[in-house]
């Protein structure tokens, strides 16, 4: 069974001013356009978490660990005094694109999610801490050169338990409606707080209510690999992580959409025409009958028209259309809105985009359970951590 512990973290400094200027959205979430607008503040934390398309992955570590030094030379990044736990808050709306990917019983106007900032001892929990993803090889190759250099875990990464789940929620509640947040920062509509817990009879409870617990990793499944890494090639045993309850209301799973480029369309179409139905839709109705239709997981739209895929879910889908394409040249790229998905392919910036809804939370954990991991970036849950509001030096 997994054990947590207490750490020193590394923040943000309390008493700097502007905070939303200097974290950025998580590295993966970053494309070009935002990496240069968030780039163009030399002290914002992007240069230490994401690496610049025409920079090699040595010069990039490089850039990152003078970052984090300038960071705490400047006072900008504080490690704190004692070993604590912490409490991470965010406050979230969604976007009006996005709701209707959201299942009915789940759409309202605001959003808090709560999780408990804790190291994980990778040690012990090498059979109750499951994955769900595969992950890709120089991704995660990048994420251990980086935390290696750095000598530190640069955001925490989102898993779910499920025992004690009302219990342990309950006394994250309870501690921050009655103590102050050590950090705020409201950025693109959110607000992300933490807490510090100082008091070691609420540390204790806490502690008592993880015994047992099992794990699931829900975001963040490079880093997990590479900390595994770090475990087993530096001996490196521990990482940070923000723990939420599994069946929280608050916590909610979307798709990522597949855009694809590069290939030629007549083998596009001979490849598609044993599964697309005949209908071909527009926006609106597709949307109606996409979502009404529990039998149908993925569609597809080449700038004709929206179409249903039958009997295709997502491992069928990478199985038999994804993976082939990407054998003759095909560039994939992963979107998160229907709507941006189609909008891409309207522009000619790519091909074809595959749709694709997300599967059930019970779905993964069974799959998690039964140690067959989903495609690459299968699930994509809100909301997210941000960078450099919480890190951890080792």
């Amino acid at each position: 069974m997994v054990e947590i512990s207490p750490f020193r973290a590394t923040t943000l400094n309390p008493l700097i001013n502007e905070k939303e200027n200097l974290v950025a959205p998580v590295y993966d979430t970053i494309d070009d356009e935002m990496y240069t607008r968030y780039a163009s503040n030399k002290r914002n934390v992007i240069h230490a978490v994401r690496r610049r398309r025409d920079m090699s992955l040595d010069e990039f570590v490089e850039v990152a660990d003078h970052t984090l030094k300038t960071l705490f030379s400047e006072h900008v990044l504080k490690e704190r005094e004692k070993e604590s736990f912490y409490v991470y808050s965010i406050q979230y709306t969604i976007p009006d694109e996005l709701r209707y990917e959201i299942r009915g019983e789940l759409r309202k106007d605001e959003y808090t999610l709560v999780g408990l900032v804790a190291l994980v001892d990778l040690d012990e929990g090498e059979d109750s801490i499951l994955g769900h993803e595969s992950v890709f090889d120089y991704n995660t190759e990048e994420r251990y050169y980086l935390m290696k250099r750095c000598r530190m875990n640069l955001s925490p990464i989102l898993a779910e338990y499920n025992g004690d789940e009302i219990a342990i929620g309950q006394i994250l509640g309870e501690y921050i409606r009655a103590n102050l947040p050590l950090i705020e920062v409201t950025h693109s509509g959110e607000k992300h707080s933490l807490w510090e817990i100082n008091d070691t009879h609420v540390a204790e409870e806490i502690s008592r209510g993880f015994k047992g617990q099992k794990l699931m990793i829900l975001d963040g499944h490079h880093r997990y690999t590479a900390s595994l890494m770090l475990k087993e090639r530096d001996g490196i045993t521990e990482t940070m992580m923000m723990l939420v309850g599994g069946r929280d209301p608050n916590l909610l799973l979307l798709p990522w959409h597949r855009c694809i480029r590069g290939v030629d369309k007549d083998y596009l179409k001979d490849l598609l025409k044993e599964y697309t139905d005949g209908g071909c839709r527009e926006y609106d109705e597709f949307i109606q009958d996409f979502n009404g239709d529990g039998a149908v997981k993925t569609a597809v739209y080449d700038g004709s028209g929206f179409r249903m895929l039958r009997g295709l879910d997502i491992f069928e889908l990478q199985k038999l259309l994804i993976d082939p394409l990407l054998r003759v040249g095909g560039e994939i790229s992963f979107i998160p809105t229907i709507k941006e998905a189609a909008r891409m392919v309207d522009e000619g910036r790519y091909t074809i985009s595959f749709l694709v809804k997300p599967p059930e939370m019970s779905i993964i954990e069974e799959i998690a359970h039964r140690g067959i991991p989903l495609p690459q970036k299968s699930t994509r849950f809100l909301p997210k951590v941000m960078e450099g509001i919480i890190m951890r030096r080792f």
